[in-house]
């Protein structure tokens, strides 16, 4: 899910973004506005620049790069003109229908994702490959230069980053998966407290260099049975489990609330606040997102909270099986 900027004094104009269910929509009339919603979403925006109600200029908006759609009368037309050619991403006639708003900003949903994930991306996979490229040019042209340790370093080396680059392109598969909702779930009935015991233990395993960091697990081995998918359900719970800090104590707990089962992860990390988590479950291209894609496919949520005691914690919600 995007956030819409829509810059305009339109009052029926922005009652109609707001009714686009999938838009958080945030009003701004002025640049201390657009400001105060760039300081808080960054780059998870699309704007709408209303050309007829308001005095701001494109140039004015387009300047923190996010894609803008020009809103405005039919005798605007030599404006937006001007506009399109110089970086604006689409353009709408008012009155206009909300069908075709909502396909044009899917159209720049796509085109920020896409964008998104390119740069994050290209940067995750320039490291490893560059390792891969420097060890295998010095291995081809010096290879007997090396001792048998340097030889085992550089193989070790080599093997790693090619382990972090497989892992980046199967993020992309992943991320390509859930965006276009061809992610098959193929659910079988599960036990949630065997699935947790093994999910934490596989993933202490995994972390073993983090010598600082323990989990504890307080279960109940009654907790109700739920339908899901065993294979992406794991996958969603250890990308969260991610989101656990690298020192000290992250307690594991869940519970039955109403018709749902609850699992809560906390304290989170404290690299990012409740509401850049929130984000990271909403955006296109974070492996958050692929845990929010997949709790989202079985009917359940991710959502956060944060308390003095506690800090930042995650609660993972999923609906129980049927008796």
């Amino acid at each position: 899910m995007y956030n819409l900027l829509v810059v305009s004094r339109d009052l029926a104009f922005i009652h109609q973004c707001q009714q686009l269910v999938d838009y958080d929509v945030i009003h701004a009339t002025d640049l201390d506005g657009i400001k105060a919603a760039v300081s808080k979403f960054y780059d998870h925006l699309i704007c709408i620049l209303d050309l007829e109600q308001t005095a701001l200029s494109f140039e004015q908006v387009q300047s923190y790069k996010y894609p803008t759609l020009i809103a405005a009368s039919i005798d605007q037309q030599a404006q937006v003109s001007h506009y399109l050619k110089h970086g604006a991403f689409d353009y709408l006639f008012k009155p206009i229908p909300s069908e075709l708003l909502l396909k044009r900003l899917k159209n720049a949903d796509a085109l920020s994702t896409y964008e998104n994930l390119t740069r994050i991306t290209t940067f995750d996979l320039r490291s490893p490959l560059s390792v891969i490229q420097g060890y295998t040019s010095l291995l081809l042209e010096d290879y007997e230069l090396f001792d048998e340790q340097q030889l085992q370093d550089a193989i070790s080396a080599v093997a790693e980053s090619t382990q972090t680059a497989l892992k980046v392109i199967a993020l992309i598969k992943d991320l390509d998966e859930v965006s276009s909702d061809h992610l098959q779930l193929v659910k079988t009935r599960l036990d949630p407290y065997s699935l947790l015991i093994s999910n934490a233990r596989e993933f202490q395993k995994a972390n073993l260099r983090w010598k600082n960091r323990a989990l504890r697990l307080e279960l109940d081995e009654t907790l109700p049975k739920i339908e899901a998918d065993e294979w992406r359900l794991r996958q969603a719970l250890r990308i969260m489990f991610e989101t656990l800090p690298r020192r000290g104590e992250s307690l594991i707990t869940a519970y039955q609330q109403g018709e749902s089962l609850v699992i809560r992860l906390s304290p989170l990390s404290d690299h990012h606040n409740v509401y850049s988590y929130q984000r990271m479950v909403k955006d296109g291209y974070s492996r958050l997102y692929i845990s929010g894609q997949i709790f989202r496919l079985h009917g359940g949520s991710i959502q956060f909270s944060e308390t003095p005691e506690n800090g930042i914690s995650a609660l993972l919600i999923l609906p129980i099986a049927e008796s």
